[in-house]
């Protein structure tokens, strides 16, 4: 199963980093990622393939990282 996530990623040193980690932990496999900084160089979109649950899983941490 493919999903999109749009998320907004903050400016500072490891963003990415811990945002992968959102979808590694799970076992899934980020595919695409991209932004358009002509728009927002913040809003970044990552697209991933894995089970529905795994994507359930990663949804849930990424929420949990924007919280932060």
């Amino acid at each position: 199963m493919k999903k999109t996530y749009v998320t907004s990623m903050p400016n500072h040193i490891g963003a990415f980093l811990k945002a992968s980690k959102c979808f590694s932990q799970p076992g899934i496999n980020i595919t695409r990622v991209s932004y358009n900084k002509a728009v927002d160089s913040h809003t970044l979109f990552i697209d991933a393939e894995g089970t529905e649950e795994q994507l359930k899983k990663a949804q849930q941490r990424v929420l949990e990282l924007e919280k932060l």
